[in-house]
């Protein structure tokens, strides 16, 4: 089996079984739980899913075994068994001794112990499993689970998102995937949001890919909603007019099973709607917790915070048409700039550069990120430009190039660059796929969209990125969000 990636879940804690008896025959019951292969078009058999509370203390990853309790003697495999490992690493137990028959609806059968408790239902052939009554230590919380088999695995993905202004914690955004990941597929979520619970979230993947300097690694892009109609995740208290959506990137290591290297993670952003009352829309990052993940995040940058991890070459500025910021918009609104798709309120915005009198190009800087650790450093982020239509201009010489330099040298290798299509003047930008100077691959448009590349570091024990613009002109614009820089070991 291929593993996946994608990430977001809550963890809660179950308590070990009080009498030794329990305790042994619970350790044994697992030890035949990991052996077995999971039954199929059966009550029978494996359930895997994600658990969070409802104040987003506590997410996990949830496996849940059912066994044919009635037609079975053995003393292991006369009780139902439940284990939550956390996001801390911990992992905890419950049972139940309901008893059930293989191929019949098994409904309301309880699990409990010292901290949690739960009931579970599921149809005969193993469809449609429901656990409800979640409650941990007093607290209201949540499970979401699908029946886990060999032609059809179940991964479980745990992690949180970041509200930008609201001034509260982080929030559950757990992911569950029922199959091989290897792919274009779908998945639902489960998303704490404003108090409530919402396990019904739909999501997709597509464009997966092995990346070409980590081969093992696939990466796919994420999206809310389903891939032929509506981009909406869930709908806030099923109202069409509130909706949370999202876009992001999965990766997952697609060795075979038993290669010891499964990981997975995911990086994205998310959006809250609000038609009736737009003042209220929200935004924000989501990110898998890092217990199992192929990457670890070394920089982050949403230009939206106090402090920066960037410098400049020269002073931002706004001036003329020129200009050279992080802003929210209204330093360059009598410009005429029109982005779509913007998280929070900052980004950072570019044009015609060289109006305050400085030489061309400058730079954008993440200095000295220590990478001893790490093998291959990847560079991601959202870039847009202001459309204008059917009057582009990006001339030839303009361009936006991100490069690395390793332990303070001089030396800029350039691994990631948006063009020009080659024409002498006036067309639209580019990413250029080859790096031969001219775009011939995806335009960047008014919408912000991630885009992402990587370079070997396995020399180095530091390196700084940059990002190169060379924009001399009124129209010729690039704007970009939420940098992130991350290493693979």
């Amino acid at each position: 089996m291929k593993k996946l990636a994608l990430a977001i879940i809550m963890a809660f804690t179950f308590s070990f079984i009080s009498c030794n008896e329990d305790v042994n025959e619970l350790n044994e019951a697992s030890t035949d739980l990991r052996l077995a292969t999971p039954e199929v078009k059966t009550n029978i058999g494996t359930y895997k899913g994600v658990f969070t509370t409802l104040d987003s203390e506590y997410r996990g990853i949830v496996e849940v075994e059912i066994r044919d309790t009635e037609n079975n003697n053995s003393v292991t495999k006369s009780f139902h068994t439940a284990t939550i490992e956390m996001q801390t690493g911990d992992i905890a137990f419950a049972t139940s001794r309901d008893i059930v028959s293989a191929g019949q609806l098994t409904n309301n059968i309880s699990f409990s112990s010292d901290e949690v408790t739960f009931v579970f239902s599921v149809n005969g052939d193993g469809s449609n499993p429901v656990i409800s009554n979640v409650i941990y230590n007093d607290t209201t919380s949540d499970i979401i689970i699908a029946k886990h088999t060999t032609r059809a695995p179940v991964t479980g993905l745990n992690g949180s998102y970041n509200c930008i202004g609201c001034n509260v914690s982080q929030k559950t955004f757990n992911f569950v995937i029922a199959n091989d990941g290897t792919g274009n597929q779908t998945y639902t979520t489960q998303v704490n949001f404003n108090g409530q619970t919402y396990s019904n979230g739909a999501g997709y993947q597509n464009n997966c890919a092995a990346d070409i300097n980590e081969p093992t690694l696939t990466f796919c892009n994420a999206f809310s909603g389903i891939s032929s109609g509506t981009n909406v995740g869930f709908e806030i208290n099923g109202d069409p007019n509130k909706t949370v959506t999202w876009d992001g990137e999965i990766n997952y290591n697609n060795e075979a099973a038993g290669g010891g290297n499964d990981c997975t993670s995911i990086i994205g952003n998310w959006n809250f709607t609000n038609l009736n009352n737009p003042a209220q829309n929200k935004s924000g990052v989501f990110t898998s917790d890092n217990t199992n993940s192929c990457l670890t995040e070394l920089v982050f940058e949403g230009f939206g915070g106090a402090t920066q991890s960037y410098t400049t070459s020269i002073p931002e500025f706004v001036t003329g048409n020129g200009y050279f910021i992080k802003t929210n918009g209204d330093d360059i609104v009598s410009r005429n700039v029109q982005l779509n798709g913007i998280i929070a309120d900052y980004f950072f915005a570019a044009q015609d550069i060289d109006a305050n009198g400085d030489p061309l190009p400058v730079y954008l800087t993440f200095e000295n990120i220590n990478v001893s650790s790490y093998n291959t450093i990847y560079f991601s982020a959202e870039f847009a430009e202001d459309d204008d239509g059917l009057n582009e201009d990006w001339d030839n010489p303009d361009y936006v190039h991100v490069d690395y330099s390793f332990d303070g040298g001089i030396t800029w290798t350039t691994f990631f660059a948006i063009e020009n299509d080659g024409s002498t003047y006036n067309s639209a930008p580019f990413i250029d796929t080859n790096l031969d100077g001219i775009g011939d691959g995806q335009e960047i448009t008014d919408t912000f969209e991630y885009f992402k590349a990587s370079f070997d570091a396995s020399t180095a024990s530091t390196v700084s990125i940059r990002i190169t613009f060379n924009l001399d002109a009124k129209d010729e614009d690039i704007a970009i969000d939420n940098v992130v820089i991350r290493g693979k070991n």
